[in-house]
């Protein structure tokens, strides 16, 4: 293969060599200019070398950067990658800096850079704060890397974060595995626009008074936290959510009155809740609830009738209670009307 024909280009060092070795031979590896994605693991030495901290210069057609277990403290400047779709930022504990910067429009307006970002994940990077703005990805996912959540201002002025015409608002964000109570996730108040959210392993869903603005235009949440026994209050306060998630909550025993706030609620998904034993009649005031899915939830037994009225959708796997339930005769003809039902068990 030319080298000049090259695409994607991934760099991975093994264990044996001193970082010097390591910097020595990175400098040596120059790519070609054609590169569009580059993925470096395991880089032991502490800097750079010179075509990677001018990355834009030597790799302008770059679209997906993947650094992987590195123990370098601060990043390429990447401001000047105009075609740069993702990013991917694991295991660099001692990663402490991604500067983003922003640049000058042709009428003198500031404007964010990497206007084509669409993902920007960070796993295990705790250190690790970005400067002086948050990029304007599409996707977010951040995991074991409390920094990048926490290291902002209270709050986010429209005018002191620089925006971009041609960059789409932030829509989706998943934070897992963080030890931060959630009202010192300050980065939510920097991030507007968001529409669908997931926080998994995350057991303090405290909240301030300003938290409600950050999640206004939400749309979709899902909750993935093993530990929590009652759904956070701030729930019923999510009056434009349209998709609730609840997922491998264990130690949920039922659903808050609070959620009868939820008017625009359509669907609902119950999964691995196995502490859960029913579903109150409540639940039918949510008249735009279309569609139900119960997955691995043994102790439900019933569902309430008045939840099936406008139901059109119904899924339900591996609830050994609730299959026998809708199997029956008389529950066969509650369901009838149901566009689209799958209902089975393996048990």
């Amino acid at each position: 293969m030319e080298k000049q024909s090259i695409e994607e280009l991934t760099l991975w060092w093994g264990e044996g060599a001193s970082s010097v070795e390591h910097m020595a031979l990175l400098k040596e590896l120059v790519p070609p200019t054609t590169v569009q994605t580059l993925n470096i693991f395991g880089y032991k030495g502490v800097i750079f070398p010179y075509w990677v901290m001018q990355i834009s210069k030597y790799l302008p057609n770059l679209v997906s950067l993947r650094l992987w277990n590195l123990l370098c403290s601060s990043l390429p400047t990447l401001v000047q990658l105009p075609n740069l779709h993702k990013i991917f930022l694991g295991y660099m504990y001692s990663l402490e800096e991604f500067t983003t910067g922003c640049s000058m429009s042709g009428d003198g307006a500031n404007e964010l850079t990497l206007p084509k970002l669409e993902h920007l994940e960070m796993y295990r990077c705790p250190k690790l704060r970005i400067n002086p703005y948050p990029p304007r990805a599409v996707h977010w996912f951040i995991s074991s890397s409390d920094n990048a959540l926490s290291s902002w201002e209270e709050c986010a002025s429209t005018s002191s974060t620089p925006a971009s015409s041609s960059s789409p608002p932030v829509h989706k964000l998943k934070v897992e595995k963080s030890e931060l109570p959630l009202h010192q996730w300050r980065l939510l108040h920097h991030l507007p626009g968001l529409s669908d959210v997931t926080i998994s392993d995350c057991d303090d869903l405290t909240i301030s008074p300003l938290f409600g603005q950050a999640f206004k235009s939400l749309e979709s949440l899902s909750l993935e936290c093993i530990e929590l026994k009652i759904l956070p209050e701030w729930l019923g306060e999510l009056t434009s959510i349209r998709q609730l998630n609840l997922i491998c909550m264990n130690n949920l025993q039922g659903l808050e009155k609070n959620m009868k706030q939820l008017t625009q609620l359509q669907s609902l998904s119950l999964k691995h809740c196995n502490a859960l034993t029913a579903l109150p009649q409540w639940l039918g005031g949510l008249t735009l609830l279309k569609a139900l899915e119960i997955r691995f939830c043994k102790s439900i037994i019933s569902l309430p009738e008045s939840l099936l009225i406008n139901l059109q959708e119904l899924h339900i796997l591996d609830c050994p209670h609730l299959y026998g339930w809708c199997k029956s005769e008389v529950n066969q003809m509650k369901l009838a009307h149901i566009k689209e039902k799958i209902i089975n068990s393996t048990f």
